[in-house]
């Protein structure tokens, strides 16, 4: 193994709550398309190999001297941003739809996540809903992408798993407690 610090080991992986571990195993799907791949603890070369594999993905979220890691980064900047930004929030909006379905709130949601990106201002991330012809916002959070990183694997779940919180908290709020009706009355002009 190499010197360099890294973000992701088989150290810290192990170390993780089984949601924890979901989350990243989920998360690392997420932002590759690949299957998270399987320990070979019997083989320390394939081993190594599988953790580079890891922790070149995952190294995302570490703390870097711009906003990205220089090797995610290629001719469009925003791209690794926008993929920086966009894998915590899909796994979570992946989390709560599944949630929504289970708990018997429906079998199609069209929770969208937007983002602004940016490499010099504050990103913002935007989940929302469009229900009755009307979109309802269910997460908002702006950051500088140099300023979205984490210490840790178990950092980078608990992300996860407050986002998904936010989502699925203010979903149930806005849902159960509608004292508005749609649409709304818009007074018109004297």
């Amino acid at each position: 193994m190499s010197d360099e610090k890294r973000f992701f080991t088989w150290a810290e992986f192990d170390k993780l709550s089984a949601l924890q571990a979901t989350l990243i195993r989920m998360l690392y799907e997420e932002l590759c398309g690949q299957t998270f791949p399987k320990r070979s603890p019997h083989d320390a070369e394939k081993e190594e190999e599988t953790e580079d594999e890891l922790d070149s993905v995952l190294d995302l979220y570490m703390d870097s001297d711009g906003c990205v890691p220089s090797h995610h980064l290629d001719d469009d900047v925003f791209i690794p941003i926008l993929k920086k930004f966009r894998g915590p929030v899909d796994v979570a909006i992946d989390l709560v739809e599944t949630e929504l379905i289970r708990l018997g709130r429906g079998k199609k949601y069209t929770l969208r996540r937007v983002i602004q990106p940016s490499h010099e201002d504050e990103c913002t991330v935007v989940v929302i809903d469009w229900r009755d012809g009307y979109p309802f916002v269910y997460y908002e959070n702006s950051r500088k992408a140099w300023n979205y990183h984490f210490g840790s694997l178990s950092e980078l779940a608990q992300e996860v798993e407050t986002i998904r919180g936010r989502i699925l908290r203010t979903y149930t709020y806005l849902h159960n407690n509608r004292d508005f009706k749609l649409p709304l009355q818009i007074p018109e002009e004297d």
